[in-house]
């Protein structure tokens, strides 16, 4: 397995501004391994859009390598932003806020602001991971994704019941994943932990796509009032939080520049 990560590093670091592509039997003289073997290394990698064969059975870096390098634009982007935007969610509702990300398999908590009285769950601190299917930012992630592709990422997770009010049901799912497309918001009802429920909105990157989300955890008692009283403020938050990320993703950045702007859902369209 570490040969093989080896090699493919190998593989991805041939390609350059001066050579952009390259064919089987020059990465196998250059690496100096059996044109077999780079064969079936350089059609892996292209298997998972990491590279792309050309019309001329050559191959060049693939669009996913682009999009992760975005990814990693766009992270930094989120920490310079995110951090204030948690403090005054947080100072507002005197709840927990949290920033999350997807890794490809699972939500990936970059970061939080505890207060005194939030909820403060220990698998929610930075790095810390959780399947999307049973949390409100994994809710706002997955709605982002083709109905296709999040059955397959949740199929990965098993589609486990963490506790009894967790979906485990795709027809559900893909109906609340709709309901998270028409009102910006996903909701967590207490299906990752008993008693904690969760509010999301979604973080869109200058492509206009879901890039992280921005929600709010809280004990299940306080939830219906919380809604009422502080939804419409996450929903905006996130939208400020978006567009700042947005603005420094532009052209100067080497990012694409500002995506269409998503409308506010009709819903969610009054001032908080």
């Amino acid at each position: 397995m570490l040969n093989t990560i080896v090699r493919t590093g190998q593989v991805l670091e041939l390609f350059s501004r001066e050579r952009p592509e390259w064919g089987v039997t020059e990465i196998a003289q250059t690496l100096g391994v059996p044109k077999s073997n780079a064969h079936e290394l350089l059609s892996s990698l292209a298997s998972i859009d990491l590279l792309r064969r050309t019309s001329r059975s050559r191959y060049r870096l693939g669009w996913r390598i682009m999009s992760m390098a975005n990814s990693v634009v766009e992270a930094g982007i989120l920490r310079k932003h995110a951090l204030s935007a948690m403090e005054k969610l947080s100072q507002h509702t005197g709840e927990t806020s949290h920033l999350a990300i997807w890794d490809g398999r699972h939500l990936v908590f970059m970061a939080r602001v505890l207060t005194d009285r939030g909820v403060h769950q220990g698998h929610a601190r930075a790095g810390c991971t959780l399947p999307g299917y049973c949390t409100a930012s994994g809710k706002v992630l997955l709605a982002d994704l083709p109905w296709p592709e999040v059955v397959d990422r949740v199929s990965r997770e098993e589609f486990n019941a963490r506790t009894p009010s967790t979906i485990t049901d795709l027809v559900v799912l893909r109906r609340q994943l709709q309901d998270v497309k028409n009102r910006g918001v996903g909701y967590n009802v207490e299906e990752a932990d008993p008693g904690v429920c969760g509010l999301a909105s979604p973080v869109v990157g200058a492509d206009g796509r879901a890039i992280a989300a921005l929600g709010v955890s809280v004990t299940s008692e306080r939830f219906t009032d919380f809604r009422e009283r502080y939804e419409r403020l996450l929903v905006r938050s996130a939208r400020e939080l978006s567009a700042k990320v947005a603005a420094d993703h532009g052209p100067g950045q080497g990012g694409p520049g500002p995506g269409p702007r998503r409308p506010l859902p009709p819903a969610l369209s009054a001032s908080a």
